[in-house]
């Protein structure tokens, strides 16, 4: 199940305090929860971050 999800920028630098420590955020909350994949998506419109998880 794929769930969009949007955050205003002014929430990511009240957070994380820049860009660069959000994405890291999205990362290390993959890495927490034992993805088996992370892609992550840059363009000029935002960036996303999708994980998956084997099924066990």
């Amino acid at each position: 199940m794929h769930l969009p999800f949007e955050l205003n920028p002014q929430i990511i630098y009240s957070q994380a305090g820049s860009i660069g420590k959000a994405i890291t955020e999205l990362l290390m909350n993959s890495v927490d929860a034992q993805a088996t994949t992370v892609t992550l998506t840059l363009d000029k419109t935002g960036f996303r971050c999708r994980d998956a998880c084997r099924s066990r």
